[in-house]
This record gives structure tokens, sequence and C-alpha cells, in this order.
């Protein structure tokens, strides 16, 4: 309330506009109202002035009413424009403080970030990036808050607003503490940092700068991850050494986004499982002698047979039916049949799946 009435006040003094309209034609309708009350209902000013705004902001306590004739007619007359005139000066009072509330939303002007236990984003990413990010954390969180922090734009663009109305835009330099401080760091989970341009490794030492910055506000329990556009750069962030800062390679895309997202550190998990060059890594091999096991059967024996040495050591992950969906959890009493195939990590010097299946 006392930002609608502060705003009340900057209207009353700006003589131009809807609501200054509105309300000196209310002003003329109020005025002629009393005096039907003082001339024709022979009421004094006083009690003209209290039943005239009794009846235009239709409280209506009902204690006194028109006697004659004339002055009904005339209250009905003048009451009906009197009543619309001062509600649209208020509705013009809110309309105007909406429209105030979506320009400082839509441009970055806000001043703290509301959002707790949500997600940054500074740098804005190209658009199929950003909308599969945001379809993919939103299938587990619908309500996830995001908030976009950027310079490079002087408006939210449309398609972001299309696609999430409620999205928080934070515009301000990313070498200012105040615009850290606005974006609401330490209250939030999660932030990433993309590229300035995706395609340029010199911003990989932009990323960095922000990175720091961004450490000093942010919480404990605040992940911070850098997108890389170089992987000959990642010493930058090495250099750091903080737990709750870990970086992603470009080429690894939104999904890997999405895993640190929703499990914080996550994401070296799911770098490593898939380059062939940081330890075990996925691959998928077709069923034969252990058509018919149960996944529980199966995922016991690797276990044991993983202790015999690395070059065995073997962790199931998902069964692919041909023709459906790869079953990326399934249930202990799942049958593997002839027809399927299995995605397994493992080691580069694995013995090799036919062995490896006549172990088991």
């Amino acid at each position: 309330m006392p930002y609608f009435f502060k705003k009340l006040f900057k209207k009353i003094r700006d003589p131009s506009g809807l609501f200054w309209t509105l309300f000196m034609l209310y002003l003329c309708f109020h005025l002629i109202q009393s005096c039907v009350w003082i001339i024709v209902e022979d009421k004094s000013f006083l009690q003209s002035q209290y039943l005239t705004l009794q009846t235009n902001s239709t409280v209506g306590y009902g204690d006194d009413a028109p006697n004659t004739n004339l002055g009904k007619i005339l209250i009905m007359l003048l009451c009906v424009p009197s009543i619309g005139l001062l509600g649209g000066s208020a509705i013009s009072v809110s309309v105007d403080i909406a429209q105030k509330k979506k320009f400082i939303r839509r441009h970055g002007l806000i001043k703290k970030n509301p959002n707790k236990n949500g997600v940054i984003i500074i740098h804005l990413p190209n658009e199929y990036d950003f909308k599969l990010y945001v379809e993919e954390v939103r299938h587990v969180d619908k309500d996830l808050p995001i908030c976009i922090v950027d310079n490079r734009f002087d408006e939210l663009p449309v398609w972001v607003i299309s696609l999430c109305n409620e999205i928080v835009f934070v515009k301000g330099s990313l070498t200012d503490d105040t615009t850290y401080e606005r974006a609401n760091i330490a209250e939030n989970e999660q932030v990433i940092i993309f590229p300035k341009d995706p395609d340029d490794p010199e911003s990989d030492y932009i990323t960095d700068s922000i990175s720091s910055v961004a450490l000093k506000h942010a919480s404990s329990t605040t992940n911070i991850t850098c997108v890389v556009v170089d992987p000959a750069n990642l010493h930058l962030f090495e250099a750091e050494k903080v737990p709750n800062l870990s970086c992603s390679l470009k080429g690894m895309g939104i999904l890997a986004l999405v895993q640190q997202t929703h499990g914080g550190f996550t994401i070296e998990w799911f770098i490593r499982l898939m380059s062939n060059t940081k330890g075990a890594n996925p691959s998928t091999v077709k069923v034969d002698y252990i058509s018919g096991w149960t996944w529980a059967k199966f995922v016991k024996a690797t276990l044991d047979l993983g202790l015999k040495g690395e070059d065995s050591l073997t962790n199931p992950l998902a069964i692919i039916r041909p023709g459906t969906h790869p079953v990326t959890n399934p249930a202990p009493n799942d049958i593997i049949s002839k027809n399927d195939w299995l995605i397994i990590a493992n080691f580069n010097n694995f013995i090799g799946w036919e062995k490896y299946e006549q172990m088991l």
C-alpha cells in the first residue's frame, strides 16, 4: 500500500496523463452532487461531502438518503459517471504500477533477485540451449526459480519471456560487486556462467574473472559452474581450488549442466564418464550367455567379478531393448533377454565383453 500511495501522489503532482483527466472530471461531478445535497436536500456542507463520497465509493451505509423526488433523480444521474470516474482514477494508478513493474523486470532494473534456492545464469546462452536447459530442469522441478544476469542487452528477449514469464533479469556490470549482490547469489543453489562469446577461447578469461567475483558473494552451499570454450584454459579455474567451483566444457552440452543443477558436483562425474581419456567410460554390448538373468543377478555377478582386477571391473548402467527407450534404472527383477543390449561402464584395459560374459 505505501507504494500505491507514493505512486498516487506522484500522479497528482504530474498534471498530465489519464489519472489527472479522470480525477478532475470526477471532482466536477463530486461538486455538482454536493450542491444537490445542499440545495435540494437541505444538507450541511460536511453532510453533503459525507453522502457524496459514500455514494461514489459504493460504500452505501444507508444512514441517509435523498428525500425529494428531484434529489433522487439527480443523484441517480450523477452517481453513475462519478463511480466510473473515481474507479477509473484508481485503476489508472494500478495499471501504471503494473506497467512500471513490467518495465523494471524486462529491463533488468530490479533492486534484488527475490528468488531463493534457484539457478542464476550469467550470460544468456543461445535460444536453443536455453530452451533445452529450462525444459529439462523444469521437467523435474517445474517451479525452479531462474534468474538471468547479463549486460549485453537492454531488454530481456521476447523469446525468454514467452518461455518463462516469471524469469528474473538483473542487468549490470559483471565487474561490479553490486550486480552480484542484486543477483542474490548467496541465497541460490546454482550459478552457471556461460562464455560471453561461445566461439572465442579468450572468453574463458572473462569467465574466470566473473567466477572470482561470484565466489566472493556465494555461500558455502552455492555451486558455481563455468562453461569453458577451450580445454587448454581449464587451468585458469583449477587455480581457484574451491570445492563449490566446477567446469564444463562447451562440447559437453546443456545436459551436463542439467545434471549439475539437480545434483551438485555431478558435472565432474558426467565429464569423466563421457570422456575416453578420463578413466571409465560407457560402452554398449550385446547379450548372449546371460540371457534370462535378472538385473539383480547381473549386478551382483559384476560386483563379484570386479574383485579380480581392474580389467574385469564393470558397472552396469542400463538396458537397451530394440524399439523402446533405454531402461536407465532397471528394476531388480527385470529380465535380460537375448535381443537386449546393455550399457556398461569400464576402463580402456577391459578384457572385452565376450570373454567377460563367459566368465560371468
